[in-house]
């Protein structure tokens, strides 16, 4: 039929240039959702994508973690409690609040699961200050906390310059003490191609400057 015939048209010149890329032409990265909202697109900006094909997963640090461990990624940023063997790169960037516009939450908190370093930096800042505060929503994903802060039900806290643009990002405020600095993490495999090594570069220079 000819929409089948359309279909094969489209679908040949594709496996055709799928096999002309080789591995050397491929990166698989990784990073969390705010990472990449915030940070990649300034990182794709510094790199020719050209004959490259990029894989990009978007999961939890540790998940993330795991994956380049088993090689299954060539590099990727994380946030975790700890330095990883894997790292190259090491940069510490400031942790800021997301909230709705004018919401006041009193220290309910949107939150990932237990072992999420922001989580942790949230509840010590509170506790640091006296305040009181609720993990009012937990979600493994980046789309449900967010939900909770878009109906103003709850903060977050995020990378500097990584928020949504609809949200409002505040360093402190009342009832948001400050938040520390979190370290991030550019984790690779042991011998990363040349594509590879290029978006490295880029990351390494965009987290430099959002560190400043």
């Amino acid at each position: 039929c000819l929409a089948g015939d359309t279909v094969a048209a489209i679908q040949v010149p594709e496996r055709q240039h799928r096999d002309h890329l080789t591995a050397r032409d491929r990166v698989r990265l990784g990073m969390p959702d705010d990472y990449a909202l915030g940070w990649l697109p300034r990182a794709l900006d510094r790199v020719g994508l050209e004959r490259v094909e990029l894989e990009i997963s978007c999961d939890q640090s540790a998940h993330l973690m795991a994956a380049v461990q088993r090689s299954e990624l060539d590099l990727a940023l994380v946030t975790l409690a700890a330095r990883p063997a894997q790292a190259i790169a090491t940069l510490e960037v400031p942790l800021h609040w997301v909230r709705r516009h004018g919401a006041t939450v009193d220290g309910r908190l949107a939150a990932y699961p237990e072992g999420c370093v922001f989580r942790r930096a949230m509840i010590a800042a509170l506790e640091a200050e006296g305040a009181g505060w609720t993990v009012a929503v937990q979600s493994g994903s980046h789309a449900g906390i967010f939900a909770a802060v878009r109906a103003g039900v709850a903060v977050t806290s995020v990378a500097a310059g990584t928020a949504p643009p609809d949200l409002e990002e505040v360093a402190s405020d009342a009832g948001l003490p400050a938040l520390p600095r979190v370290p991030v993490y550019l984790v690779t495999t042991p011998h990363l191609r040349p594509a590879a090594r290029r978006m490295a570069e880029a990351l390494q220079a965009v987290l430099s400057e959002m560190a400043v």
